[in-house]
């Protein structure tokens, strides 16, 4: 059993994979100034040709169903507007950091796989109710598991047993991890958020997605929700299948029949073109 205290302190002392690219870094810094200027933000992104490029692709994908293509970064600033530009360089500088990050048994791109679907889904569950603060949603199931890669990164052969527990015995990771680590990746998960510098709502929500549904804000209900779509749906954990009742659906908001009939075939080919277009998978 690796101890909480043991893995606060490994976390703690990580280098390359807890090193977001300085772009990111100065552009969180930027965007927590109430006054910041949109040229200086648009100047910084673009100043980083290549992660401009990805935020671009992002602003273009599927996702956002622009009728016309987004061209630079600062029509993305005026389009989508700034906290959506912070999130898609969040997004990028994060999934850029962990690109290299893939050891022992840990799949990263159906970790990959498995985020974006659980992103996609909780965009589309926060546009059911209102179309405000939709890309929070996304950014929020796409680092909810970010945990798991750092433990995967920390203790290879730990997380391998876990993977194989889930296997053998049919346990969802989220229990076959708690044999061997004594903090989750959840918990991992929001202590590298809060290194990053991350929103505190936003590293609330990475801790805490499975937790009690009745305790969380209203994303990390969405994020909760999502990721277990996500799982049905789109990929499946290691270990069982969930099963979803009619009573997830009532809490998700949505019916069992809508979801399937009306949603499921588009976000899958979100998922797919989305993915391809970005070379993430």
């Amino acid at each position: 059993m690796i101890l909480r205290d043991r893995l606060k302190k490994e976390v703690a002392e990580l280098s390359d994979l807890c090193t977001l690219p300085a772009t990111v870094t100065r552009l969180m810094e930027m965007l927590g100034d109430p006054d910041v200027c949109i040229a200086d933000v648009v100047a910084v992104v673009s100043a980083d040709q290549v992660l401009a490029s990805r935020v671009l692709k992002l602003a273009n994908s599927a996702f956002f169903r622009r009728s016309f293509p987004v061209g630079t970064v600062s029509d993305a600033a005026t389009y989508i507007g700034l906290a959506a530009l912070r999130n898609l360089t969040l997004t990028v500088g994060v999934m850029d950091t962990l690109r290299a990050s893939e050891s022992g048994d840990f799949d990263l791109s159906r970790f990959w796989r498995h985020s974006f679907a659980t992103a996609l889904c909780a965009s589309r569950l926060r546009a059911l109710v209102s179309t405000s603060d939709i890309e929070a949603y996304f950014m929020a199931g796409l680092l909810h598991d970010v945990g798991k890669v750092v433990l995967a990164n920390l203790y290879p052969d730990v997380v391998s047993l876990a993977l194989r527990d889930g296997v053998l015995e049919s346990l969802p990771f989220v229990e076959a991890e708690g044999r061997h680590f004594e903090m989750g990746h959840a918990e991992v998960g929001a202590l590298l958020a809060r290194r990053w510098c991350f929103p505190d709502d936003l590293a609330e929500v990475i801790g805490n997605h499975h937790g009690d549904f009745f305790k969380l804000s209203s994303v990390g209900r969405v994020v909760q929700c999502a990721d277990r779509l996500a799982g049905v749906y789109f990929e499946r954990e290691v270990g069982p299948r969930p099963e979803l009742d009619d009573k997830f659906f009532e809490k998700a908001g949505i019916s069992r029949l809508e979801f399937e009939h009306a949603h499921v075939g588009e976000l899958l080919n979100n998922l797919q073109t989305t993915a391809v277009m970005l070379g993430w998978f």
